[in-house]
């Protein structure tokens, strides 16, 4: 055979196996990841959202990843279905120093697989908050694969995320208590000499007055004085 040939088929060998991989490894969508996460508390739990965006490439019919994070910071304790594998089975998870790993595969049935240009969640991590007040955590996203019905793993780019914990002024806001009529038993705002006073339950009591008062039976002497004024009166004009 021709060295020529032989030379061209030799380079042709190597520059196919240099590409193949990257043939056969196609997206199987735009990105795979979370969001920056910001809330919770130290000692609470939080679900965190793991997103595919514009699936292709597919049907995608199972999923793994790895998610690496300062496990000082959080950790994960569960893995729940996402909307896009609502009817998959439940997913797996395994902590590993560092991060975790997560699996999951769907149910069989190939209308429950994710079909191409979906775009939602397809795992959320139930995350324990236990570092301090303030305190932040990469969320990197590796070894990603994505596989369609005949089971050739896939990949997508990651879309990584940091995890902060609230500060302990950045609580939420509370609304302000609404206002209402005062009751009878809550003080009341009036005026006095011109100053702003409150008037407590206790002083609003019956209090007895001050002047002094007509002794007993002071009325019915005066009725009997009238009538005698009444009677002289009367006999002085007879006389006249």
């Amino acid at each position: 055979m021709d060295k020529r040939i032989c030379l061209s088929l030799l380079m042709a060998s190597a520059i196919f196996g240099l590409f193949a991989p990257l043939a056969f490894a196609l997206p199987t969508a735009n990105n795979f990841g979370v969001s920056d996460v910001s809330g919770g508390n130290q000692g609470t739990y939080i679900l965190v959202p793991v997103n595919i965006t514009n699936a292709q490439n597919g049907p995608i019919v199972s999923l793994k990843f790895d998610i690496l994070y300062d496990n000082s910071v959080i950790n994960v304790v569960g893995a729940q279905k996402g909307d896009l594998t609502s009817l998959w089975d439940s997913p797996i998870f395994n902590n590993l120093p560092g991060g975790t790993r997560v699996a999951m595969v769907y149910d069989g049935k190939d209308e429950h697989a994710i079909q191409n240009c979906s775009t939602g969640s397809v795992v959320q991590l139930k995350f324990s908050i236990i570092g301090e007040p303030g305190e932040t955590s990469r969320m990197d996203f590796t070894g990603i694969q994505l596989s369609d019905t005949d089971y050739k793993p896939r990949t997508a780019l990651a879309k990584n995320g940091t995890f902060s914990i609230l500060s302990e002024l950045s609580g939420p806001t509370h609304a302000p208590a609404p206002t209402h009529s005062p009751s009878a038993t809550e003080p009341t705002a009036v005026e006095n000499d011109g100053e702003e006073g409150v008037i407590t339950p206790s002083d609003t009591e019956y209090k007895a007055p001050t002047s002094t008062p007509t002794p007993p039976g002071f009325n019915a002497i005066s009725a009997i004085a009238g009538l005698i004024a009444v009677s002289y009166l009367s006999l002085w004009r007879r006389k006249a």
